[in-house]
């Protein structure tokens, strides 16, 4: 997904939440096991915060960023949730899917670059808009 390895930042409650979010989803059948290995690869990789230390640009669980596609130019703004809130806008983006696993823990001007069928993608965090550590918010 990440062509390289730049540290990613979690707080300890994402951590928490995310670890059993893996556990539930593991005991299912149907879910796809590649995007379950990669969360919990980045999950070990990452450095863990409380949630009052995490810096207001790391992009947390329930934060909006807004992002740039390199090669076109475009603007857009999303949210990264778990998969349960996707269905809330067109703009959330589930942890589990490629874009929320590049998300997840890193900051602004961060450049995330990974495959699609329709070819190389890549996106630069311009700004986290919202976070809701940096809103006071700890345990959302």
């Amino acid at each position: 997904m990440r062509p390289f390895t730049h540290d990613i930042v979690l707080t300890e409650f994402d951590r928490r939440r995310l670890q059993g979010m893996l556990q539930v989803l593991r005991e299912r059948s149907g879910i796809d096991a590649w995007n379950l290995d990669a969360l919990e690869l980045e999950l070990g990789r990452a450095r863990v915060v409380p949630p009052e230390r995490v810096p207001p640009t790391v992009v947390t669980m329930n934060s909006r960023a807004r992002l740039r596609d390199l090669e076109s130019g475009a603007v857009i703004a999303v949210s990264l949730v778990f998969p349960a809130g996707r269905a809330s806008s067109e703009s959330s983006v589930p942890v589990l899917s490629p874009l929320g696993l590049a998300l997840l823990g890193c900051r602004e001007g961060d450049v995330m670059e990974w495959r699609t069928e329709q070819g190389l993608r890549r996106l630069c965090i311009d700004a986290v808009i919202y976070q809701p550590e940096a809103d006071g918010k700890f345990h959302v």
